[in-house]
């Protein structure tokens, strides 16, 4: 196995997650069905409106359950960080923030 191979350590062993999502969706939700869908109890897929901004994030663990600082990942055109996404850090505040342009 890889880990004996390479002799790693519990505390080198990470998992990571990334999670993306909308931020306000669920608030103001658009249902697209038929009557005959409604009248049946089926519901479809709800759509957003597409005014909605993307981020995700990025959090990692360990085995032994150390930690790394998140990472919030924005959408950005420039590749600068707006304002408005970090105008309530401050500097005893620890994440990391970048721009991923949408493809």
């Amino acid at each position: 196995m890889v880990i004996e191979k390479y002799r790693i350590t519990a505390e080198n062993i990470y998992n990571f997650d990334e999670k993306g999502f909308l931020m306000g969706y669920g608030r103001s939700l658009k249902r697209i069905m038929t009557r005959a869908t409604l009248e049946s109890g089926r519901i479809s897929k709800s759509k957003q409106d597409r005014s909605r901004e993307f981020i995700s994030i990025l959090a990692c663990i360990s085995v032994i359950g150390k930690w790394i600082l998140p990472l919030l990942i924005y959408q950005g055109e420039s590749g600068d960080l707006m304002s408005t996404w970090v105008n309530e850090v401050t500097t005893d505040s620890k994440a990391y923030f970048t721009v991923s342009y949408n493809r």
